[in-house]
């Protein structure tokens, strides 16, 4: 799933919704299965908005190099993500932070007001919340909420920037 063009979306979750899973199948003309496999959860590039809302639940994993809500593969700078309520579960399989920006990707503005945030960065040098591994920029400002952060191997931070990387700001209210 994703966002582009330079927009705003809002994204009220009710229920258990699973709505980006990171990877797309085709089928060629020689039907033979295609698999692609750098895409985040739920692409939002740099230039646009997510905000979150509601009571349900969301799932979204993006695959390898990429963010779980965020940026896509490498060099891919996320949009600003408010969070204000639900439940998110974001993860990113490697180098891309969970929620944030992809591998080597800036984590833009992000905002946790309310609800409750897993994000986990599953394998590979880069946080749950912030930038890429060897991302550069952006700010994370959690002001609310239950928030959990990993990231399960090498050099990333909970909240912050991946191996080598950095980021901006990080503000606990």
């Amino acid at each position: 799933a994703g966002i582009v063009d330079n927009s705003s979306a809002n994204l009220t979750l009710y229920g258990s919704n699973v709505i980006a899973d990171g990877a797309t199948h085709m089928i060629d003309e020689n039907d033979e299965e295609i698999f692609f496999s750098d895409f985040a959860g739920i692409n939002l590039p740099a230039g646009n908005s997510l905000t979150i809302n509601g009571n349900g639940s969301l799932l979204s994993l993006g695959q390898d190099n990429c963010a779980g809500i965020g940026g896509n593969a490498e060099l891919a700078d996320a949009g600003d993500i408010t969070i204000n309520g639900g439940t998110v579960f974001a993860f990113s399989a490697g180098d891309g932070a969970g929620i944030g920006g992809g591998y080597k990707g800036k984590a833009g503005k992000i905002t946790i007001n309310n609800g409750t945030v897993y994000a986990n960065c599953l394998h590979d040098d880069s946080p749950g919340i912030g930038t890429g591994e060897d991302g550069d920029g952006g700010s994370v400002t959690i002001n609310g909420g239950i928030v959990t952060t990993l990231s399960y191997d090498d050099a990333g931070a909970g909240i912050g920037s991946g191996d080598t990387g950095h980021i901006d700001s990080i503000t606990i209210n």
